[in-house]
């Protein structure tokens, strides 16, 4: 195959429709927990969010804040959505150019949409799924400009590898190796093109000048500016993750930690289609593979480098928060293991369709009922269309408060919605969020400067107490070191 069939083209749509129709059932309908009221917020805010800065996202998302329909937070989970069903089109695409046979490269496309971590990512606020969108789009271009000799594909791919670093850059250049590795064995005459690789580094140099979206943002004082990246010094520190090295890289590690999270990985791959469907047809699938080896390279590539090499890389000690925090970043590891799906299954219906009719109908059955086994087990775990708790309890605690009070929130869980139900629905502007980002925003730096200018903004406890001594608007905490010291008394309120 040369180009895209149209008959292909019309598959991958109706893939991520199905796709889209199943998420849209389920997508949450307001702010989520963790980082959602936090990312949603600086999206409407065109503000900057935790490192390393998500430049792309904040500017994709600020036009899905400008729809006409509903809240902010719904338009952001929808647009999340969109990219989810997007990458399971395109990974259809993807397996259509190994040859999969078309009922097996739609189920397992489906498979992925419907994998628990996947489906998970794809309803609620976050970055990943365009991450993934954007890897299977570097992935099939790349395909298509190895099988014909149209450099507008490898032009293509360039740039949305380059708007994939503008997105989430670790995970890109994570496995930039194996998709290099591909590019060169499947044309290794372009080495000696001077003027492609010009033209492809430019291109990628194009879509990481998107990082200039944080400095310009951060000098507007938006209410969600984490780290005020409107210098050098704190553009790089932002873009860096200085400020994630003490949790990422913690010294020590030992090789047991490692097997440990090498287990939990194992553990979360077995889960993510159901042992159903990810042992037999995954175990066929790298049968399928053997004859295919620039794809093997490929794939077999992504899948080590965004497992085992970002397991050996970062440096996380083996406790829960750690391990909830890496369950994202193998989203493309899950995307290569439904590619290895659609092998199994297309080699196994390719060999029921030959003999008889019975077989052939049996073949076509077990298609459609494949993708319905992930979609069953983990539509419970991934339904948000019922979730307001984050909403509901923030939006209670901020109508507890009294007027003009200076609010210390503990933690991402209560921290980021209040944000985003002040800046995104405008609920209590008069109220101080003195500490959404572990350091104090810029309205409660200003308020403590007027007090003591002498307290650094990292010094949360002493902000707390000169607030508490010398100021006149009420403080209200969830839970901070130093409460109850120097001298004053808490008194239990609210929620």
């Amino acid at each position: 195959m040369k180009e895209l069939d149209k008959r292909d083209i019309l598959c991958g749509c109706a893939v991520a429709i199905a796709a889209e129709v199943v998420f849209l059932v389920t997508l949450a309908p307001t702010v989520t927990a963790e980082d959602s009221g936090e990312l949603i917020a600086a999206a409407f805010s065109l503000g900057v969010p935790h490192p390393p800065g998500y430049p792309l996202w904040c500017l994709i998302g600020r036009l899905f804040c400008l729809l006409p329909i509903s809240s902010p937070a719904w338009r952001v989970n929808f647009m999340s959505s969109i990219f989810g069903a997007l990458t399971a089109g395109l990974l259809y695409l993807i397996c259509r150019r190994l040859s999969v046979r078309r009922s097996a490269a739609m189920a397992a496309a489906l498979c992925l949409a419907f994998s628990r971590r996947f489906w998970s990512q794809s309803v609620i606020a976050e970055v990943y799924t365009l991450n993934t969108f954007l890897l299977c789009g570097v992935i099939l271009l790349l395909m298509l400009w190895r099988e014909s000799e149209r450099r507008g594909y490898a032009y293509a791919a360039a740039a949305a590898f380059g708007l994939g670093l503008a997105n989430h850059y670790m995970l890109m250049l994570l496995v930039s190796p194996a998709i290099l590795a591909y590019a060169v064995w499947g044309k290794p005459t372009a080495l000696r093109d001077r003027r492609l690789i010009l033209g492809c580094f430019l291109i990628v140099l194009a879509g990481l000048s998107l990082y200039a979206y944080l400095p310009l943002a951060s000098a507007a004082d938006p209410p969600i500016n984490w780290g005020e990246p409107s210098n050098w010094k704190a553009f790089w520190a932002h873009v860096a993750r200085k400020g994630y090295r003490s949790v990422e890289f913690a010294a020590g590690v030992s090789v047991r930690t490692k097997l440990q999270f090498v287990g939990h990985f194992f553990g979360l791959l077995w889960r993510q289609f159901t042992p159903f469907v990810l042992v037999p047809f995954g175990l066929l699938g790298i049968w399928f593979m053997k004859g295919r080896p620039r794809a093997f390279v490929l794939f077999g590539g992504v899948f080590a480098l965004n497992s085992f090499v970002l397991l050996m890389i970062l440096q996380f000690d083996y406790e829960p928060d750690n391990l909830t925090r890496v369950e994202e970043y193998y989203l493309p590891a899950y995307l290569c293991a439904a590619v290895l799906i659609a092998g199994g299954l297309s080699l196994l219906t390719g060999r029921l369709e030959r003999p008889s009719r019975m077989l052939r109908t049996a073949a076509v059955a077990l298609c459609a009922a494949v993708p319905i086994v992930p979609l069953a087990a983990h539509w419970r775990a991934n339904d948000m269309s019922g979730y307001y708790l984050a909403y509901d309890f923030n939006k209670l605690i901020f109508e507890s408060l009294e007027p003009d009070a200076v609010y210390f929130p503990q933690g991402d869980y209560s921290g980021f919605p209040c944000i985003y139900l002040q800046v995104g629905e405008g609920l209590r502007p008069d109220v101080i969020l003195a500490n959404v980002s572990g350091h104090l925003g810029p309205e409660a730096q200003e308020y403590l400067a007027g007090l003591d200018p002498t307290i650094r903004p990292d010094e949360l406890g002493k902000a707390l107490a000169t607030m508490v001594v010398l100021g006149r608007r009420p403080v209200y905490v969830r839970s901070l070191p130093g409460v109850g010291a120097g001298g004053y008394r808490v008194s239990p309120w609210g929620l």
